[in-house]
């Protein structure tokens, strides 16, 4: 299996260990790596214009050729957010959400990048990523207002089975997202 996930000028995935990733752009091969032994790759790449196509093969040590992998360059988010910097430990990862519009900022114009996740902004990205309608409406717990703006993707992603409230009829909005409830999402819901 061969997944791909583009980070700004970074291209990594998974293939086979001992594999050779292409890049090839129009054709030619415009960057080439080794998987490493647990089968993870990165290819560090230049900018590209945006509208350039990418085509990503993996080659296994016996000669078999993956299907192409195709990234299509899209706009680069402009960060206007003064409290996110460039040297930020997930600065990438942040906007390729902000590029997808997955996260967002605050109001104020801050991203706020250290601090905690609500449960409740879980709700939001998650719904986000799924597509899940995010029209607001009753969600059936006690503490989730109508008027709520993650009513609508707690409502969707109760419904879709993706996330839970508590017994006491609460989902506890403004509560940090544990460790333990993320790694539940992630294994049972978004990686396939």
């Amino acid at each position: 299996m061969f997944v791909l996930i583009k980070k700004s000028t970074n291209i990594n995935g998974i293939a086979e260990p001992g594999s050779v990733i292409s890049v090839n752009s129009n054709g030619i091969e415009i960057a080439s790596t080794v998987t490493f032994s647990d089968g993870t790759f990165l290819v560090a790449m230049d900018p590209h214009i945006a509208g350039t196509m990418l085509e990503i093969t993996a080659k296994d040590a016996s000669g078999n050729i993956s299907n192409s992998n195709r990234i299509f360059i899209e706009k680069r988010s402009t960060n206007s957010f003064g409290d996110l910097i460039s040297t930020h430990r997930f600065y990438n990862e942040i906007n390729y959400l902000l590029t997808r519009e997955i996260i967002t900022g605050f109001p104020n114009g801050s991203f706020r990048p250290n601090d905690k996740v609500t449960r409740a902004q879980a709700a939001i990205m998650i719904g986000r990523a799924l597509g899940l309608n995010g029209g607001q409406g009753e969600t059936g717990f006690k503490d989730v207002g109508t008027s709520s703006s993650a009513s609508g993707f707690i409502k969707a992603a109760v419904e879709r089975g993706i996330i839970k409230g508590f017994p006491d009829n609460t989902y506890r909005p403004n509560e940090p997202v544990t460790r333990g409830q993320m790694g539940f999402l992630l294994q049972e819901h978004l990686i396939l």
